[in-house]
């Protein structure tokens, strides 16, 4: 008795910790899979940032696959949208971008886009620029490149 009672605990426990590792996995596989990946290139000097979601659910990820929403950028930076489970499509998120570069007090070099779709690979980004930044961007295959000078 004492060794299926034995047995049945190391099976049990054995098994929990195949679900939880294969769990574990499957979550870092699907932060890999973004719905998008993004680029943003700094012309001139570093800034700092931050994305945000602004309507439903969505996070952003390193080419390595870990959460991140604070940034600073001095030259390239990569990273991917993904959108939650339940979303609808009716998203939206903010990538603010502001120049580290030293300036007169509150006139830094900003940068505001809104990102939205239309309907998948089909984006709809507004570009705000403030205090002389030029905020541009450009489509590519799998995402967007943002520039910021």
């Amino acid at each position: 008795m004492k060794t299926v009672l034995l047995l049945l605990f190391l099976s049990i426990t054995i098994a929990h910790k195949y679900v939880a590792h294969k769990s574990q996995r499957d979550c870092s596989l699907r932060e890999c899979e973004a719905h998008t990946w993004n680029n943003i290139i700094s012309e001139s000097g570093v800034w700092s940032g931050q994305l945000a979601s602004i309507y439903e659910k969505s996070y952003f990820v390193t080419p390595n696959c870990h959460k991140f929403n604070h940034l600073t950028i001095s030259s390239n930076l990569t990273y991917g949208f993904i959108y939650a489970d339940n979303a609808n499509f009716n998203l939206a998120y903010t990538l603010t971008l502001v120049s580290d570069n030293p300036q007169p007090l509150m006139s830094s070099k900003a940068c505001i886009f809104i990102i939205t779709a239309f309907k998948p690979a089909d984006p709809d980004i507004k570009a705000l620029s403030y205090h002389g930044a030029s905020c541009t961007y450009k489509p590519k295959e799998d995402g967007t490149i943002y520039y910021v000078r």
